[in-house]
């Protein structure tokens, strides 16, 4: 709850938050495996699937940045500001980052 109201976490900006926390949960705390690769005499051990980290994409770190800008905008606007002080206040907490 921020400002007296709450901010709705099953849809919109709020959903695809939680969304992204899983995703970066899934990363953070990957538990490696060490599985072993036989072909005819040759034997390798220690080897991991990293399928999860070689899926990712310069998409996904730019969705990341969207989706955390948006849920950032979406907290602002509950302050029922103007639309020019949301883009300010938005902008003032996300820094840099290209709106």
């Amino acid at each position: 709850m921020l400002f007296n109201k709450n901010l709705n976490l099953s849809n919109g900006a709020g959903k695809e938050f939680l969304s992204l926390i899983e995703k970066r949960n899934a990363l953070i705390h990957y538990n490696a495996t060490y599985e072993a690769f036989e072909f005819d005499n040759i034997k390798i051990n220690g080897l991991t699937d990293i399928a999860l980290f070689k899926s990712l994409s310069t998409d996904d770190a730019m969705q990341a940045l969207e989706t955390s800008k948006n849920f950032i905008e979406a907290w602002i606007t509950l302050q029922d500001l103007e639309e020019k002080h949301i883009v300010a206040a938005t902008q003032h907490w996300v820094g840099a980052y290209a709106m």
